[in-house]
């Protein structure tokens, strides 16, 4: 979880996207993926999950 709230910076989400954008890191972490890169794509994700 803290890859997701260093993604958002600041920002919240309801609970349900933030459950989304926990297991789209954990996925990215689970298949390799150094922690550099996952936030490259985890800050535009979270973004986009913003209602």
């Amino acid at each position: 979880m803290n890859l997701a709230d260093e993604a958002l910076s600041g920002r919240t989400l309801r609970r349900e996207s933030y459950a989304k954008l926990v297991a789209l890191i954990y996925d990215a972490i689970t298949n390799g993926l150094p922690e550099a890169q996952i936030l490259k794509f985890a800050v535009p994700a979270s973004k986009g999950l913003e209602d």
